[in-house]
């Protein structure tokens, strides 16, 4: 009998792109040589024995469940059924995923299923209940690649077409099992023709590598085939006639249950004996095994005999177990993932509900400065550090005080250095801050990977769960908050979580929405802050402020929402606009002020800007839009930046040089500098902090300070700019040391670009500061 050959696929999904993709995948004829190697390695044939023809996929596209349904239906009707069929799990406005599942089954039983989905709308517990424990669906999860596509593809047609042909020869067991019964009511149990009808279907169910079993209730003999035997690895024919060899070698903890299944068939409650279960093998070992059966009755529907097939399903067991691991579980560590983390919370929420008075505790950990390690050892080094740590982490909660032995799965890795710890046995928040003392010490321990002693510090934020109509979701997220907090205080630190770090989220969260909103409607406005020389009172430069105008709080300063914007990137666009508007200010009043045809204007580069490669390039343009020549622009750089960026720093510094921009060292001694690299780098002056300023005067050591760093610039041969001179005795002692540059309020505060036009005139004797200097 001639296996048909049907690789008929049905791509389910509203997405267009995606059936493009599969198309791409699947039904190309450019693609066919790797489709056929994939199937070649997957099912252990040579290349040369595929066929030389286009032996491609037929792909057939529906964009929701019910359109699926329609062409599952017609396929079956016009005889050319879909052997499988890959079903996104989200179509709406229609059916989803499941419900597309469930029906297509209700028409068609045997087509095989592959979920693809980026979300974990259903748990695989639940997709079973809702469509039965079949082996007939996998799931995909999006993003996916060719290879697994075609994989996919090639090994569930290849089932489909084997189910197919298996069911054929099913079939012809089952014509010849109808035959026998009747044979066996007309003919009084002939028992020659028992064996001859035993002959026939044991040689069919041969061909299919199943073992045959016939027990013949009337004197409880069980016929055994060979193939039935080798299976539990009896190859010397041990195995007598009786049911006991057959029930005493399966699991105990399946045998119950196999038993009543074989009953309920045998009473005529069930159409077919079916079960799984585990059979101990010779080798000492357990395999699954499915075994599948009907029994012959007489006219009255006693059963007296009933024959069936065994077949070891262990590699199917093994796989399916693999992916339902892989699907919960993070494949670095070998940890629960998040979706697994997620369930065990809404089971230790469920608990609390039921008694009240007890609580559990969520503890989130992310790693302080992880990414150093990334950057100096490389990404493999980091993922063994990774794995070490949660086999640390692991082993502190299941060993020390009963509060923190807590079960598998019940520590959990989110992706990069973040861990959840799931403290279920808790009693109070003492204990989960005893339990998250423990953590911290054991990261605290040195690394060894790559061959380098590491030490890492961690921060952790606690959050305690009572039940009182928290959701899973909302006790991490408050863990995280308060992991957040823990960070922004002081890195290698725990904080708790309470109601009020939640509102300063929520707050943040606003601000950002409002800040994003802003930078989009022009609502960012600059100031400019006039840097005067210290030898001829002279206005010669402006540093640009940005100042954010709201449209209900008025003007906000740039320390509410500078680091906000530094940490979740806004920061790139408001930089883009300033390094833009300023420019565009200057060469303004290059053109309109005569006096301020050589001013030149600082511009605040951050972190996150110096950072990008595509930083020289974006001077560039600014420059060549607004027509500013180069040597006009000075960009301001702290030394923090500098050191975090190391030797690329100084190679972005030199190309911007090159071009003609300067460059200022702002906030001088308050980060922490290598005077190697302040050698090295292309700097024209140094920023002293204002904090250093004020502090002359009240002590030596502030003056000294001052002192030093002028000192340190002449002998670099760097000028030096005071920031934040306040009076005239600050003015004549940075003038006495030979400071080059100041600002401050003494000389004016920040104005708007018409205030400073205006403040230019008479701006050259130090000590007058203009009357709009006020705003």
């Amino acid at each position: 009998m001639n296996m048909e050959k049907n690789r008929r696929i049905l791509v389910i999904d509203d997405n267009q792109a995606i059936h493009k993709d599969f198309r791409k995948i699947l039904a190309s004829p450019v693609e066919n040589t790797a489709l056929d190697e994939a199937e070649a390695r997957l099912l252990g044939r040579s290349l040369a024995a595929l066929p030389e023809s286009n032996d491609i996929f037929e792909v057939g596209s529906a964009y929701q469940g019910e359109e699926g349904w329609e062409m599952v239906r017609g396929a079956i009707a016009a005889g050319k059924n879909y052997a499988v069929a890959f079903v996104d799990m989200r179509m709406p406005p229609g059916w989803d995923g499941v419900e597309t599942i469930a029906k297509i089954w209700e028409i068609d039983t045997e087509i095989q299923i592959v979920v693809c989905t980026a979300y974990s709308d259903y748990s695989r517990e639940e997709m079973v209940k809702k469509l039965g424990n079949v082996d007939r669906f996998l799931i995909l999860k999006k993003p996916f690649d060719a290879i697994e596509v075609s994989q996919l593809a090639c090994a569930l047609t290849q089932k489909w077409n084997l189910a197919r042909h298996l069911n054929k020869l099913r079939g012809i067991i089952e014509e010849r099992t109808q035959s026998l019964q009747a044979e066996v009511v007309e003919r009084r149990h002939s028992e020659e023709e028992l064996r001859q009808s035993q002959g026939r279907y044991a040689l069919a169910l041969a061909g299919a590598n199943d073992g045959i079993w016939d027990w013949d209730f009337t004197n409880g003999v069980v016929f055994y085939s060979p193939r039935w035997k080798s299976m539990l690895g009896d190859m010397d024919g041990k195995i007598t006639s009786t049911a006991e060899e057959w029930f005493k070698r399966i699991h105990p903890d399946d045998l119950g249950r196999m038993k009543r299944e074989l009953e309920a068939h045998i009473e005529g409650r069930t159409e077919q004996f079916r079960s799984e279960h585990r059979m101990m093998h010779g080798d000492g070992e357990y395999r699954w095994m499915l075994s599948r059966g009907v029994a012959v009755r007489d006219s009255s529907g006693k059963a007296l005999r009933a024959a069936g097939s065994q077949t070891d399903i262990t590699d199917w067991k093994l796989a399916e177990s693999r992916l339902r691991h892989d699907a919960l579980h993070d494949t670095l560590t070998g940890l629960a993932n998040r979706a697994l983390l997620m369930d065990r919370i809404n089971q230790s929420l469920e608990r609390v509900k039921r008694t009240p008075g007890k609580a559990f505790a969520v503890i989130f950990l992310d790693l302080d400065r992880f990414k150093v390690i990334n950057d100096s050892l490389g990404h493999v080094a980091g993922d063994q550090l990774l794995v070490e740590l949660g086999k640390r982490l692991e082993s502190a909660l299941r060993t020390g005080d009963t509060v923190s032995r807590e079960e598998p799965d019940n520590l959990a890795r989110l992706g990069g250095d973040e861990f959840v710890a799931l403290l279920d046995a808790i009693g109070t928040p003492a204990d989960a801050i005893r339990v998250a003392d423990r953590l911290q010490k054991v990261t605290a321990q040195a690394f060894y990977v790559g061959g380098h002693e590491v030490f890492v510090t961690a921060s952790l934020g606690i959050a305690m769960g009572n039940g009182n109509g928290n959701k899973a979701e909302d006790i991490l997220r408050d863990a995280d908050t308060a992991l957040y907090d823990a960070k922004n205080t002081g890195r290698g630190s725990y904080r708790m979580f309470d109601q009020q770090m939640h509102a300063s989220a929520m707050q943040r969260l606003m601000m950002e929405s409002e800040l994003r909103r802003g930078i989009e409607r022009g609502e960012l406005r600059l100031l400019y802050q006039p840097v005067h020389s210290m030898a001829t009172g002279e206005l010669v430069e402006v540093e640009a402020l940005v100042r954010w105008e709201h449209p209900r709080r008025g003007m906000i300063s740039p320390a509410e929402f500078i680091p906000l914007a530094e940490e979740t990137g806004l920061i790139l666009p408001l930089g883009h606009w300033v390094l833009h508007e300023a420019c565009r200010q200057a060469k303004l009043w290059q053109t309109e002020v005569p006096r301020l045809r050589e001013l030149c204007v600082a511009v605040n580069v951050s972190g996150r800007q110096f950072a990008r490669v595509e930083m020289p390039a974006e001077v560039a343009a600014a420059l060549a839009k607004t027509g500013l020549c180069a040597r006009y622009l000075k960009l301001e750089i702290t030394e923090t930046t500098i050191m975090e960026s190391g030797d690329p720093a100084i190679v972005e510094l030199n190309a911007l040089r090159e071009m003609g921009v300067q460059f200022h060292l702002d906030d001088f001694g308050t980060g922490y500098s290598s005077l190697g690299y302040l050698h090295r780098m292309p700097i024209e002056a140094l920023k002293i902090d204002q904090s250093f300023i004020a502090g002359m005067g009240e002590d030596r050591t502030g003056t000294s300070i001052v002192q030093a760093i002028v000192a340190l610039a002449k002998s670099l041969d760097m000028r030096v700019v005071a920031e934040g001179v306040e009076n005239q005795s600050q003015v004549d002692f940075l003038r006495g040391i030979g400071c080059d540059f100041a600002q401050g309020y003494y000389f004016a505060r920040p104005l708007t670009a018409e205030e400073l036009a205006k403040f230019a005139i008479g701006a050259f004797v130090p000590g007058k500061t203009a009357s709009s200097a006020a705003a």
